[in-house]
Protein backbone atom coordinates (compact mmCIF):
# COMPACT_ATOMS: atom_id res chain seq x y z
CA UNK A 1 0.00 0.00 0.00
CA UNK A 2 3.04 2.81 0.67
CA UNK A 3 4.78 3.34 -1.83
CA UNK A 4 8.31 3.99 -1.80
CA UNK A 5 10.68 6.92 -4.22
CA UNK A 6 12.01 4.40 -6.83
CA UNK A 7 8.66 2.58 -7.36
CA UNK A 8 7.14 5.93 -7.77
CA UNK A 9 9.69 6.96 -10.47
CA UNK A 10 8.30 3.29 -12.12
CA UNK A 11 4.97 4.44 -12.11
CA UNK A 12 3.47 4.08 -15.71
CA UNK A 13 0.55 6.55 -15.43
CA UNK A 14 0.01 8.82 -12.04
CA UNK A 15 -3.18 8.31 -9.97
CA UNK A 16 -5.57 10.93 -9.86
CA UNK A 17 -4.91 11.72 -6.23
CA UNK A 18 -1.10 11.25 -4.38
CA UNK A 19 -0.38 11.88 -0.62
CA UNK A 20 3.28 12.05 0.07
CA UNK A 21 4.16 11.33 3.84
CA UNK A 22 7.35 13.81 5.18
CA UNK A 23 8.20 16.88 4.05
CA UNK A 24 11.87 16.37 3.06
CA UNK A 25 13.46 16.19 -0.54
CA UNK A 26 11.48 13.62 -1.66
CA UNK A 27 8.13 14.69 -1.01
CA UNK A 28 8.75 18.33 -2.29
CA UNK A 29 10.10 17.33 -5.43
CA UNK A 30 7.89 14.47 -6.37
CA UNK A 31 4.52 16.67 -5.14
CA UNK A 32 5.64 19.49 -7.64
CA UNK A 33 6.27 17.07 -10.62
CA UNK A 34 2.89 15.16 -10.03
CA UNK A 35 0.92 18.50 -9.25
CA UNK A 36 2.36 19.74 -12.98
CA UNK A 37 1.19 16.86 -14.16
CA UNK A 38 -2.25 17.19 -13.03
CA UNK A 39 -2.51 15.07 -10.09
CA UNK A 40 -4.09 16.41 -6.80
CA UNK A 41 -1.44 16.72 -4.25
CA UNK A 42 -0.78 16.78 -0.85
CA UNK A 43 2.22 16.80 1.49
CA UNK A 44 1.79 15.84 5.29
CA UNK A 45 4.80 16.23 7.68
CA UNK A 46 4.72 15.80 11.47
CA UNK A 47 7.02 18.76 11.92
CA UNK A 48 5.68 22.57 11.92
CA UNK A 49 7.78 23.69 9.21
CA UNK A 50 8.97 21.23 6.53
CA UNK A 51 12.36 21.19 4.81
CA UNK A 52 14.37 21.66 8.07
CA UNK A 53 17.76 21.74 5.82
CA UNK A 54 16.83 24.75 4.31
CA UNK A 55 16.71 28.91 5.75
CA UNK A 56 13.04 28.94 7.04
CA UNK A 57 12.26 32.36 5.23
CA UNK A 58 12.86 31.04 2.42
CA UNK A 59 10.88 27.52 3.09
CA UNK A 60 7.93 29.96 4.09
CA UNK A 61 8.27 31.22 0.78
CA UNK A 62 8.06 28.42 -1.37
CA UNK A 63 5.18 26.57 1.37
CA UNK A 64 3.07 29.71 0.12
CA UNK A 65 3.66 29.23 -3.33
CA UNK A 66 3.56 25.48 -3.53
CA UNK A 67 -0.28 26.13 -1.80
CA UNK A 68 -1.10 28.28 -4.53
CA UNK A 69 -0.28 26.43 -6.91
CA UNK A 70 -2.67 23.62 -5.47
CA UNK A 71 -0.49 21.20 -3.49
CA UNK A 72 -2.07 20.93 -0.15
CA UNK A 73 0.32 20.98 2.41
CA UNK A 74 -0.17 19.49 5.68
CA UNK A 75 1.58 20.61 8.61
CA UNK A 76 1.85 19.23 12.17
CA UNK A 77 0.33 16.28 11.60
CA UNK A 78 0.97 12.75 12.78
CA UNK A 79 -0.04 9.42 10.51
CA UNK A 80 -1.88 6.54 12.55
CA UNK A 81 -2.56 4.78 10.16
CA UNK A 82 -3.28 3.44 6.60
CA UNK A 83 -5.34 0.93 4.71
CA UNK A 84 -7.64 0.04 1.70
CA UNK A 85 -10.99 0.47 2.03
CA UNK A 86 -14.00 -1.02 0.81
CA UNK A 87 -13.45 1.56 -2.34
CA UNK A 88 -10.37 0.65 -3.20
CA UNK A 89 -9.14 3.92 -2.08
CA UNK A 90 -6.24 3.86 0.41
CA UNK A 91 -7.73 5.65 3.79
CA UNK A 92 -5.04 7.67 5.89
CA UNK A 93 -5.83 8.42 9.45
CA UNK A 94 -3.92 11.27 10.97
CA UNK A 95 -3.89 13.39 14.22
CA UNK A 96 -3.63 16.96 14.16
CA UNK A 97 -4.10 19.29 17.08
CA UNK A 98 -5.19 16.74 19.09
CA UNK A 99 -7.98 15.68 16.67
CA UNK A 100 -8.06 12.60 14.17
CA UNK A 101 -9.46 12.78 10.82
CA UNK A 102 -9.39 10.49 7.59
CA UNK A 103 -7.73 11.37 4.15
CA UNK A 104 -8.43 9.56 0.91
CA UNK A 105 -6.19 8.83 -2.01
CA UNK A 106 -5.12 6.64 -4.46
CA UNK A 107 -1.28 6.96 -3.96
CA UNK A 108 0.37 7.16 -0.48
CA UNK A 109 4.78 8.23 -1.10
CA UNK A 110 6.82 7.17 1.06
CA UNK A 111 8.89 10.88 1.42
CA UNK A 112 9.99 10.72 5.26
CA UNK A 113 13.83 9.91 4.54
CA UNK A 114 15.74 6.96 4.42
CA UNK A 115 18.31 5.02 6.44
CA UNK A 116 21.77 3.30 5.76
CA UNK A 117 21.06 0.01 3.98
CA UNK A 118 23.06 -2.03 6.28
CA UNK A 119 19.97 -4.81 6.75
CA UNK A 120 20.98 -7.97 5.43
CA UNK A 121 24.59 -7.26 5.20
CA UNK A 122 25.48 -9.64 8.47
CA UNK A 123 28.16 -6.69 9.63
CA UNK A 124 28.25 -8.85 12.94
CA UNK A 125 29.85 -11.53 11.78
CA UNK A 126 32.16 -9.55 10.10
CA UNK A 127 32.91 -7.54 13.70
CA UNK A 128 31.83 -4.23 11.61
CA UNK A 129 30.65 -1.71 14.08
CA UNK A 130 27.46 0.43 13.18
CA UNK A 131 25.05 2.35 14.04
CA UNK A 132 21.58 4.21 13.44
CA UNK A 133 23.89 6.30 10.89
CA UNK A 134 25.95 3.73 9.19
CA UNK A 135 29.47 1.93 9.27
CA UNK A 136 31.81 3.08 11.80
CA UNK A 137 34.31 4.87 9.79
CA UNK A 138 37.69 6.53 10.30
CA UNK A 139 39.30 9.74 8.53
CA UNK A 140 40.39 7.26 5.59
CA UNK A 141 36.55 5.73 4.96
CA UNK A 142 37.73 2.83 6.80
CA UNK A 143 35.99 0.68 9.13
CA UNK A 144 37.12 1.35 12.67
CA UNK A 145 36.65 -1.93 13.93
CA UNK A 146 37.50 -4.13 10.51
CA UNK A 147 40.61 -3.08 8.58
CA UNK A 148 39.98 -4.51 5.77
CA UNK A 149 36.10 -2.92 5.33
CA UNK A 150 35.80 0.37 3.67
CA UNK A 151 32.77 2.46 3.52
CA UNK A 152 30.91 5.03 0.81
CA UNK A 153 27.83 6.69 1.00
CA UNK A 154 24.63 6.76 2.34
CA UNK A 155 25.71 3.18 4.36
CA UNK A 156 28.62 5.59 6.02
CA UNK A 157 28.53 7.01 9.72
CA UNK A 158 29.41 10.33 9.20
CA UNK A 159 28.65 13.74 9.70
CA UNK A 160 28.01 14.88 6.50
CA UNK A 161 24.74 15.66 4.80
CA UNK A 162 23.38 11.99 2.97
CA UNK A 163 24.26 13.90 -0.61
CA UNK A 164 25.14 12.39 -4.09
CA UNK A 165 28.69 14.59 -4.01
CA UNK A 166 29.58 13.95 -0.78
CA UNK A 167 29.19 10.10 -1.76
CA UNK A 168 31.33 10.65 -5.06
CA UNK A 169 34.34 12.12 -2.88
CA UNK A 170 33.98 9.28 0.00
CA UNK A 171 33.99 7.03 -3.34
CA UNK A 172 37.57 8.40 -5.05
CA UNK A 173 38.80 8.67 -1.29
CA UNK A 174 37.95 4.92 -0.66
CA UNK A 175 39.83 3.26 -3.81
CA UNK A 176 42.75 5.87 -3.27
CA UNK A 177 43.34 4.08 0.09
CA UNK A 178 42.53 0.59 -1.14
CA UNK A 179 45.23 1.05 -3.83
CA UNK A 180 47.30 3.17 -2.64
CA UNK A 181 47.06 2.56 1.43
CA UNK A 182 45.26 4.91 3.78
CA UNK A 183 46.55 8.64 2.93
CA UNK A 184 43.41 10.58 1.36
CA UNK A 185 40.82 11.79 3.35
CA UNK A 186 37.88 13.44 1.82
CA UNK A 187 38.54 17.17 1.37
CA UNK A 188 34.12 18.05 1.57
CA UNK A 189 34.63 21.96 1.70
CA UNK A 190 31.11 23.84 1.96
CA UNK A 191 28.45 21.29 0.75
CA UNK A 192 25.81 22.85 -1.12
CA UNK A 193 22.46 21.45 -0.74
CA UNK A 194 19.92 22.11 -3.38
CA UNK A 195 15.65 21.02 -3.17
CA UNK A 196 14.77 20.55 -7.09
CA UNK A 197 11.16 21.74 -7.09
CA UNK A 198 10.42 24.60 -9.23
CA UNK A 199 11.77 27.18 -8.39
CA UNK A 200 14.52 25.52 -6.54
CA UNK A 201 15.56 26.43 -3.02
CA UNK A 202 19.37 25.93 -2.64
CA UNK A 203 21.69 26.41 0.74
CA UNK A 204 25.56 26.51 1.80
CA UNK A 205 27.29 27.41 4.67
CA UNK A 206 25.10 28.72 7.84
CA UNK A 207 21.54 30.32 8.35
CA UNK A 208 21.70 33.11 11.10
CA UNK A 209 20.96 30.86 14.13
CA UNK A 210 23.86 28.48 13.34
CA UNK A 211 26.00 31.95 13.08
CA UNK A 212 24.64 33.37 16.16
CA UNK A 213 25.61 30.58 17.73
CA UNK A 214 29.04 29.93 16.26
CA UNK A 215 29.47 33.73 17.65
CA UNK A 216 30.32 35.27 14.61
CA UNK A 217 29.43 38.96 14.20
CA UNK A 218 27.55 38.83 10.58
CA UNK A 219 25.27 41.35 8.51
CA UNK A 220 22.27 40.02 6.66
CA UNK A 221 21.45 41.04 2.93
CA UNK A 222 18.22 39.40 1.87
CA UNK A 223 15.11 40.36 -0.27
CA UNK A 224 13.01 39.89 -3.26
CA UNK A 225 14.35 39.01 -6.54
CA UNK A 226 11.16 38.68 -8.32
CA UNK A 227 11.73 42.06 -10.20
CA UNK A 228 14.80 41.72 -11.50
CA UNK A 229 15.84 41.15 -15.22
CA UNK A 230 17.34 37.90 -14.84
CA UNK A 231 13.57 36.36 -13.61
CA UNK A 232 11.36 38.64 -15.19
CA UNK A 233 12.63 36.88 -18.77
CA UNK A 234 11.09 33.49 -17.29
CA UNK A 235 8.24 34.95 -15.82
CA UNK A 236 9.53 34.09 -12.38
CA UNK A 237 7.25 35.34 -9.74
CA UNK A 238 8.78 33.48 -6.06
CA UNK A 239 12.48 34.25 -6.07
CA UNK A 240 14.11 35.26 -2.98
CA UNK A 241 17.65 35.28 -1.51
CA UNK A 242 19.46 35.51 1.98
CA UNK A 243 23.31 36.22 2.18
CA UNK A 244 25.18 35.97 5.56
CA UNK A 245 28.58 38.06 5.82
CA UNK A 246 30.94 38.09 8.47
CA UNK A 247 31.33 42.02 9.21
CA UNK A 248 35.04 41.58 10.61
CA UNK A 249 36.68 39.37 7.44
CA UNK A 250 34.19 40.37 5.02
CA UNK A 251 33.49 36.07 4.28
CA UNK A 252 30.69 34.62 3.29
CA UNK A 253 29.45 32.78 5.80
CA UNK A 254 26.13 31.20 4.20
CA UNK A 255 23.95 31.77 1.08
CA UNK A 256 20.37 30.79 0.52
CA UNK A 257 18.44 31.15 -2.91
CA UNK A 258 15.06 30.58 -3.93
CA UNK A 259 14.94 31.09 -7.57
CA UNK A 260 14.34 28.65 -10.97
CA UNK A 261 17.76 28.60 -11.09
CA UNK A 262 19.10 28.28 -7.35
CA UNK A 263 21.03 24.97 -8.13
CA UNK A 264 23.33 26.75 -10.33
CA UNK A 265 24.16 29.89 -8.99
CA UNK A 266 24.44 28.31 -5.13
CA UNK A 267 27.84 26.21 -7.00
CA UNK A 268 29.35 29.74 -7.04
CA UNK A 269 28.90 30.62 -3.61
CA UNK A 270 30.08 27.33 -2.59
CA UNK A 271 33.61 28.57 -4.99
CA UNK A 272 33.84 31.38 -3.18
CA UNK A 273 33.08 30.23 0.23
CA UNK A 274 35.45 27.33 -0.25
CA UNK A 275 38.56 29.37 -1.69
CA UNK A 276 37.76 32.22 1.41
CA UNK A 277 36.81 35.00 -1.15
CA UNK A 278 35.53 38.09 0.46
CA UNK A 279 32.18 38.96 -0.19
CA UNK A 280 33.67 42.55 -1.91
CA UNK A 281 35.84 39.79 -4.58
CA UNK A 282 32.70 38.51 -5.62
CA UNK A 283 30.99 41.40 -6.33
CA UNK A 284 33.75 42.78 -8.08
CA UNK A 285 33.39 39.91 -10.73
CA UNK A 286 31.31 40.93 -13.80
CA UNK A 287 29.06 38.29 -14.44
CA UNK A 288 26.80 38.03 -18.16
CA UNK A 289 23.95 39.22 -18.29
CA UNK A 290 21.05 38.45 -18.02
CA UNK A 291 21.89 35.04 -16.53
CA UNK A 292 20.86 34.36 -12.97
CA UNK A 293 24.42 34.74 -11.76
CA UNK A 294 24.32 38.45 -12.81
CA UNK A 295 22.26 38.76 -9.81
CA UNK A 296 24.77 38.04 -7.45
CA UNK A 297 26.02 41.11 -7.49
CA UNK A 298 23.05 42.89 -6.36
CA UNK A 299 22.56 40.35 -3.48
CA UNK A 300 26.03 41.49 -1.81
Amino acid sequence: MLTHSDQFLQTPRLPAEILFIGGGYISFEFAHVAQRAGAAVTVMDHNKRPLSDFEPSLVDRLVKYSRDLGINIILSADVLSLYKNKNRKLEVTVRQNWMEKEYYTDMVVHGAGRVPATEGLDLERAAIEYDETGIKVNQFMQSISNPHVYAAGDVAGTDQPKLTPVANQQGFTVVKNIMEGNQATPDYGVVPRVLFTVPQLASVGMNEDQASEAGYDFEVQDGDMSSWGSLRKVGATCAAYKILIDRQTDQILGAHLLAPDAGETINLFALAMKFRLTATDVKSVLFAFPTSASGIRNML
